[in-house]
């Protein structure tokens, strides 16, 4: 059983999320297929102590511990989290708040491109 928390968000456009993280100052880390089939990155638990499976794959991440998977499902980026060991300023929430307010200017900002 994973210990990652999976928030789901009603953010589709996986450029406009990227440029949003950019521009919050924020690096993502985003899978390149150089031919070898890598499409995913590994968030990781970092807690020697737990002994459950300390990996998932996303998308895309901010360091090892946060990340990105699109649902298909419903067509929506999924924010993935260990809640536990956050150590952010902020809480959860308002990171979520934060970036989600990025992602709609960036959306509203390119409103006249595709993306």
């Amino acid at each position: 059983m994973s210990r990652f928390s999976i928030i789901e968000t009603k953010l589709t456009e996986r450029f406009a999320l990227l440029k949003a993280l950019h521009e919050m100052d924020l690096t993502p880390n985003v899978p390149e297929d150089w031919g070898y089939g890598l499409t995913t990155v590994d968030l990781v638990i970092m807690d020697p102590f737990y002994d459950g499976d300390p990996t998932i794959p996303v998308d895309f991440s901010i360091g090892v511990d946060i990340g990105f998977k699109f649902n298909e499902d419903n067509e929506t980026f999924d924010f993935i989290c260990d809640i536990e060991l956050w150590d952010k300023d902020v809480s959860v929430e308002e990171f979520v708040e934060q970036f989600t307010k990025q992602y709609n200017y960036v959306i509203l900002k390119n409103s006249d491109r595709e993306f």
